[in-house]
């Protein structure tokens, strides 16, 4: 397999670009378009802020200065979301100092400028993988327990306990163990259990 397969992002996948250098940022998006990632720009902190709002990055790439605040402020406000772009720092200044402080604080890496084809690849590709991954790792995390969830309420049910004794065995709200308990039992009478 050809080193260029190995980095090919889902089709269209976006990439967010924050600052604006203008020696390195439009190498930087040239080398992303070239290999089909979507690029959105953001020239400060409050338009990335915005972008965020309404659509999922996989990656976010913040030049160490940035309009309007800093690349650990971004950081922080998107490690609060709820599906966290990975979050790679573009500087001029890329030492072990850096690297060393984006890593410590949760992102992903950092980037040289000017931005190299092989690197800027590499990292964004990786970047992007893992985002898909934590995220098909997550809905599958997600799923996993309501199926355990359902054999335990039947066994809880078979065994007799009330609504409240099975919620407080599986600590739950009664409310949803009843929920549950009734979805199950419909299932039986439609025959879609065994």
């Amino acid at each position: 397999m050809s080193r260029q397969r190995l980095w090919q992002p889902p089709p269209n996948s976006p990439v967010l670009v924050v600052g604006s250098a203008p020696e390195d940022h439009d190498a930087l998006v040239s080398i992303l378009t070239s290999k089909d990632w979507r690029v959105q720009e953001a020239a400060s902190c409050a338009e990335a802020l915005s972008l965020l709002r309404h659509t999922r990055f996989p990656v976010l790439i913040c030049h160490a200065q940035v309009a309007g605040g800093h690349w650990r402020d971004l950081l922080g406000v998107c490690q609060l979301l709820p599906t966290s772009p990975q979050f790679i720092v573009f500087s001029r200044l890329a030492d072990c100092d850096l690297w060393a402080e984006v890593l410590n604080l949760g992102a992903w890496d950092v980037l040289g400028a000017p931005p190299v084809a092989d690197e800027v690849l590499g990292v964004v590709g990786l970047a992007t993988q893992r985002w898909w991954r934590q995220r098909a790792d997550v809905q599958r995390a997600s799923a996993a327990p309501s199926n355990i969830l359902e054999e335990e309420l039947k066994q809880l049910a078979e065994w007799g306990l009330s609504d409240g004794e099975i919620a407080e065995v599986l600590g739950i709200p009664s409310v949803e163990a009843a929920r549950r308990l009734g979805d199950l039992h419909r299932k039986e009478l439609a025959g879609l259990t065994v």
